[in-house]
């Protein structure tokens, strides 16, 4: 409650403080040495199996049914 008070007995000050911490922040923010966007590579996994004549339905429930039982 005594922060508001003094927020609204000193309007200026309160304001001139707030853009004090806006730019210290903005400026803080710009001397960081992390990258934002740093450059990854997203790992990934390929399988490639081969079941001639197979639908495509078929050929889905025959591999995930395999590698679901291997664990």
């Amino acid at each position: 409650m005594w922060l508001t008070r003094l927020a609204l007995r000193y309007p200026i000050s309160t304001f001139l403080f707030a853009m004090t911490i806006l730019v210290l922040g903005f400026v803080s923010l710009q001397q960081l040495p992390i990258d934002l966007l740093p450059d990854i590579t997203i790992p990934r996994v390929s399988v490639v199996a081969y079941y001639p004549g197979a639908g495509p339905l078929d050929m889905e429930q025959t591999i995930t049914t395999a590698c679901s039982n291997e664990r």
